[in-house]
């Protein structure tokens, strides 16, 4: 296996806003990665608080920090523009209130390269809810059906969760789309069709922070998110690909009695988070579960 500064070069997207409670964690858990060959450029989208002086802090101490300060225009266009600034052959997002764990790079950058694959995707843990992406065993996948089948990404398209291939979204000209929330959908079936092969990692490496006031909790998401969804409508479409993408997995257990006697069901979904139980078909009880403590 080769050194880390023989690997490629991961550029890692931090747009950051409003997040001085959050930042310093976020950029330790990057800064303090054990893959090394790190360029982290930190996008400042007009930033009205205190997160400059912390991320000034860690600047002066660790030259693979970039800071590129821009007026508020959102977070796809500070996505962007920590694209087009990236030199690295891999680009992965962070948003600035999440973390990630210290082997994180090492995992995906390893994948990518056993494999070949333009992307590596992993788990993620969501906070004070359940995880909502888990894996038993590592996959690989090429074709498109597989591949959007198995990441979730109709229904879980966070686009931090992937290792990407900077050429991959250069020459496909992909990038976030401006003035839209609920961006990452698109720009991950985007990239996802693009990609020659993608490999997903079993573990969950990324802490994704629900925080109240954000878009993702705000009781208007489901209008806001139209867009992404009509999107996604015509992406099926387009792809031929079937409805059945866009239902969420469930599987089904038998509930027997004595071990013979077969009298309901146990269904799980969301990869385990939600159960719910039916006896002699009548719905008895349902529960939600943290898959990780």
């Amino acid at each position: 296996m080769k050194n880390n500064i023989e690997k490629p070069l991961i550029s890692v997207v931090i747009p950051v806003y409003n997040v001085e409670k959050q930042l310093e964690q976020c950029l330790v858990s990057v800064i303090f990665n054990s893959y090394k060959n790190l360029e982290i450029i930190i996008v400042d989208d007009g930033t009205p608080d205190n997160s400059a002086a912390i991320y000034n802090k860690y600047a002066e101490l660790d030259k693979r920090i970039k800071i590129i300060v821009q007026e508020n225009a959102g977070l796809s266009a500070a996505r962007n523009a920590g694209i087009e600034a990236a030199s690295g052959e891999y680009i992965n997002f962070v948003d600035s209130d999440d973390y990630i764990d210290l082997n994180y790079y090492e995992e995906l950058i390893n994948d990518a390269l056993q494999y070949d694959a333009d992307i590596v995707a992993s788990g993620v843990k969501m906070s004070n809810t359940v995880v909502t992406i888990e894996y038993s065993h590592r996959i690989i996948c090429a074709d498109l059906y597989t591949k959007i089948q198995k990441l979730l990404c109709f229904k879980h398209g966070y686009a931090v969760r992937y290792l990407l291939r900077r050429k991959l979204l250069i020459e496909n000209e992909i990038e976030f789309v401006v003035g839209k929330v609920f961006e990452d959908l698109p720009f991950t079936l985007t990239a996802v069709k693009a990609a020659n092969r993608v490999v997903i990692n079993p573990n969950v490496f990324y802490h994704y922070i629900r925080r109240p006031g954000t878009i993702s909790t705000s009781k208007n998401r489901s209008k806001l998110r139209k867009w992404a969804y009509d999107f996604r409508a015509n992406f099926l479409k387009e792809n031929n690909l079937p409805q059945t993408l866009l239902q969420e997995p469930r599987i089904e257990y038998k509930i027997l009695l004595f071990g013979l006697i077969p009298i309901g069901k146990k269904i799980v979904k969301s990869g385990g988070s939600k159960i719910s139980y039916k006896i002699f078909e009548i719905p008895f009880f349902k529960t939600r579960r943290k898959l990780y403590e």
